[in-house]
């Protein structure tokens, strides 16, 4: 019986070797959206896009009516459907699942259409008018941005980026404001700047105090000094801002992200449940110490805009009120519970009830539209 001499080494083997490429199909992959020219091309023109969608702070008129809110809508809404468009074309956009927060802002999406097609005032809900702008159609816009970012994203290395940028722009906004004789609000001289509300303006402003604390850990060819100087300079810039603006619930905001970091940092640092405790309980002693500082201290005091942030009671239109509005405000979501008033139709709500913050995504959307949020 003859033996078989073939080695090992010359029988053809079914595996794949390493050196072998495994086509995506048969290893399940879908492919990199940065692989080929035309690929590559459409991820810097989505790039350019989002960055210059960073800038719609910047877009305003001061000769037109609403010039805070209806050039800069038309600007950010041409560029969404600009980046939206070419993020279609774009290899990966159709072939990654639905994480669930795409689901749940398809879904809240839903929500608000059939609110605002159902609601009171179904033209006014979904376009809105010259003074807010902010109808369904915004909204619709909102979430074709979200896709646009989350469907085919971006590396780390763009996203740095484009965070730096943030924080540049609102440290030019800020100064711009400040110097500028339009950015400040006539009634009560807070700082308005390019946004044209200090409200706004605060909220605005208090995302890159954060996003540039994360910016010092990155970049890490730039010298800690270059980098520590820059985001001294910023946090500085930006916080001033938002004392500026005489916003309590902004300062509120991020007095409570700045506990929420050092209770972090202290809880990864120190092991001892005994050294945790007392070192969250000095940080409370010294925020409350300051605070009741600031508000007893006549010479302070007679700084308007600290006055306002330290006193919530008495004459400055404070707590009490906001809590009785909010109860007569439930009263128009009793009226249509499940959908809502659809939105932009607080004209017909006003004249039966007042409505807070608290309660407005209920009585534009339902208590539907609540509980997606």
């Amino acid at each position: 019986m003859k033996k078989n001499t073939t080695r090992p080494s010359d029988r053809t083997s079914t595996k794949p070797s390493r050196s072998t490429p495994v086509p995506a199909e048969l290893s399940g992959r879908t492919g990199s959206a940065s692989i080929g020219p035309s690929s590559s091309l459409l991820t810097n023109i989505r790039y350019g896009l989002f960055l210059a969608s960073l800038l719609t702070p910047l877009i305003y008129s001061s000769t037109t009516y609403f010039g805070y809110i209806s050039e800069r809508t038309w600007y950010i809404n041409a560029l969404i459907e600009s980046l939206f468009l070419v993020a279609v074309f774009t290899p990966g956009f159709f072939v990654a699942r639905l994480s669930r927060l795409q689901l749940a802002v398809l879904l809240f999406l839903a929500i608000l259409f059939v609110a605002d097609g159902l609601g009171v005032d179904p033209i006014q809900s979904f376009f809105s008018g010259y003074a807010r702008m902010e109808g369904f159609l915004l909204y619709l816009h909102l979430g074709l941005y979200f896709f646009a970012l989350v469907r085919v994203p971006f590396p780390k290395p763009y996203w740095n980026g484009a965070l730096l940028l943030v924080v540049i722009i609102a440290v030019f906004v800020t100064v711009k404001g400040y110097v500028s004789s339009t950015g400040w609000q006539a009634i009560d001289h807070r700082l308005i700047a390019t946004v044209g509300n200090p409200s706004f303006l605060s909220v605005y402003l208090l995302l890159p105090i954060f996003i540039s604390l994360y910016l010092y850990g990155q970049f890490p060819t730039v010298s800690r000094l270059i980098k520590g100087t820059m985001v001294g300079i910023s946090l500085c810039v930006l916080t001033g801002g938002i004392y500026l603006t005489g916003t309590r619930s902004a300062i509120i905001g991020l007095a409570s992200g700045c506990i929420y970091l050092v209770t972090i940092s202290l809880w990864s640092r120190y092991q001892t449940f005994s050294k945790r405790i007392g070192w969250l309980v000095l940080m409370v002693a010294v925020v409350s110490t300051l605070f009741w500082v600031a508000r007893n201290n006549p010479l302070l005091q007679k700084f308007p805009i600290m006055y306002r942030l330290t006193h919530y009671s008495g004459d400055n239109n404070t707590l009490s009120p906001r809590f009785i509005c909010w109860k007569i405000g439930l009263h128009g979501v009793t009226e249509r519970p499940l959908l809502g008033w659809g939105r932009r139709i607080l004209a017909m709500v006003l004249p039966r009830t007042t409505i807070r913050p608290f309660c407005s995504v209920a009585v534009i959307a339902g208590t539907t539209g609540l509980t997606m949020c």
